[in-house]
């Protein structure tokens, strides 16, 4: 039998009586965030706001910028998951909380690094992913062929590969997770210019 299933998990120490009280803060926080999302649910308009962001210059960038903060409540990443790619799976997210080793050693966020130019978009076979003016890239479903090419390219491995469908998943940088991180550990940046792009 496999000696891991046995090992002690160091986030179950963390659950004392006296730590009670943040698990129900913690919990009715999670509730509060779900009812605030449950009018995204609607795949219907999803187009409407993706073509709300395509008619805008967006050259803002998302950074994870005070992850020292982060209480690893993955409201960012269900906030992408529902808004973004209208499903109720983690796994549909573009950007990825990980533990670095319990509660007490922190968190840390795998997202889009908006290279410039990006790899990802070099790599890609038939035009799927395209560079996106002020970092990052455009995501075309129906050119895309599913063969990870971007992901194998990504330098942070920031692309998932989709287990269903076969899609690649990155952060478009569009905002939409910002608000909901109760530590504002997210913030939108202006996207760096660099010496002969125009933006």
């Amino acid at each position: 039998m496999d000696e891991k299933l046995f090992q002690p998990i160091v986030e179950v120490n963390y659950l004392t009586a006296g730590n009670v009280w943040r698990y129900r803060a913690i919990l009715r926080y999670f509730y509060i965030q779900y009812e605030r999302l449950r009018h995204y649910l609607f795949p219907e308009e999803i187009p409407r706001l993706f073509n709300q962001e395509r008619r805008i210059d967006l050259a803002k960038i998302m950074r994870a910028a005070e992850m020292e903060k982060c209480i690893g409540c993955y409201c960012c990443m269900l906030a992408c998951a529902r808004q973004v790619h209208s499903s109720l799976s983690l796994d549909r997210s573009g950007i990825h909380i990980r533990t670095l080793g319990g509660l007490t050693a922190g968190f840390q966020a795998v997202v889009c690094l908006a290279c410039r130019p990006a790899p990802c978009a070099e790599a890609c076979p038939t035009g799927a992913f395209r560079q996106r003016k002020g970092g990052g890239v455009r995501y075309s479903r129906e050119a895309c062929i599913h063969c990870g090419s971007c992901k194998e390219a990504c330098p942070v491995d920031a692309i998932i590969m989709d287990r269903e469908t076969g899609e690649p998943v990155v952060c478009y940088h569009c905002g939409r997770c910002v608000p909901f991180c109760p530590h504002s550990c997210l913030i939108m940046t202006e996207g760096k210019k660099p010496k002969g792009e125009v933006i």
